[in-house]
């Protein structure tokens, strides 16, 4: 057994190393300033968003449908609020000045025609309490074939009257926009990038040009893509800086900010039986204003 999966370990190492990209740009390596361990609660950490002085997240499918407060000082659970739907998928979170939106999004297995983002008022969860609405959507077809492509996503922002979502693609990832207001809606498609990265989690600047997006590729290595000083909603058509982070087999699902100097990133908790068993951590980077 552990030889065998050595093996597909070391053929996932050869493929990731010949992947090809289309797109040039700088590359960094970079230490996290901090690394802490997080609450065997959100072992399945699956997306941040700043909240008050807290970091929001939360757990991917098959868990209760919570919302954790995480204190960055300790990396504990601070408090925990139960929504009043169900958590399908969960993989996302993020903000803007009005409401928080968990991303029930996940679909590895391209079956979910119709997907949710939840809604939540920020004044109420402020008072600790929960208001909450819903806004669907679905993928729209291929303009090539005609076929709806029913994309897996785990990264979504808030940016002027929009949410942006990125797909979770070998090879790319695609942005689609749709209106951040409840109702049923089709996603638009925007523009992709091409990466052997997967792509799970992003954040925006509120007041300058700037996203950054995290993944990982095949062999669990954590990336971050920041792109800096596009037009409007022109996201890849940027100056591209590609950091690798030097932490290994982390499977990175989160990231946000409170100043956009320091990042916070979070891996789910990953075993591999006689080989790895990385533990669910928070990170802190320092990256450049």
């Amino acid at each position: 057994m552990t030889r065998i999966t050595g093996a597909i370990l070391l053929l996932l190492f050869l493929m990731d190393c010949l992947s090809v990209r289309a797109q040039s740009f700088r590359k960094q390596r970079m230490t996290p300033v901090r690394t802490q361990n997080l609450p065997r609660k959100v072992s399945e950490t699956s997306g941040l968003a700043t909240f008050d002085r807290f970091i929001a997240t939360h757990n991917d499918s098959g868990n209760a449908p919570k919302l954790y407060l995480i204190d960055t000082a300790t990396a504990s659970v601070a408090k925990a609020f139960e929504l009043p739907v169900r958590n399908s998928d969960w993989e996302d979170i993020t903000q803007d000045s009005l409401y928080l939106y968990i991303a029930d999004i996940g679909n590895n297995y391209h079956q979910r025609p119709s997907l949710k983002i939840y809604r939540i008022d920020k004044n109420a969860l402020s008072h600790d309490s929960i208001s909450l609405d819903s806004i669907g959507f679905r993928w729209p077809e291929n303009p090539r074939t005609g076929k709806v492509v029913n994309h897996n996503c785990e990264a979504v922002i808030s940016y002027a009257d929009s949410l942006y979502l990125f797909t979770k693609e070998e090879g790319r990832t695609s942005v689609f926009s749709i209106p951040n207001r409840p109702g049923e809606h089709q996603a638009r498609f925007k523009s992709e990038f091409k990466t052997k990265i997967f792509i799970t989690g992003a954040w925006i600047s509120p007041n300058k040009p700037r996203l950054v997006l995290c993944g990982y590729t095949k062999m669990l290595r954590p990336y971050l893509i920041d792109f800096r000083n596009f037009d409007d909603t022109d996201f890849f058509d940027a100056d591209i800086t590609e950091i690798r982070i030097r932490k290994r087999f982390r499977q990175v699902e989160g990231i946000t900010s409170f100043n956009g100097t320091d990042f916070y990133i979070s891996n789910e908790h990953f075993r591999l039986p006689w080989l790895i068993n990385k533990r669910q951590q928070l990170h802190l980077l320092k990256l450049k204003q």
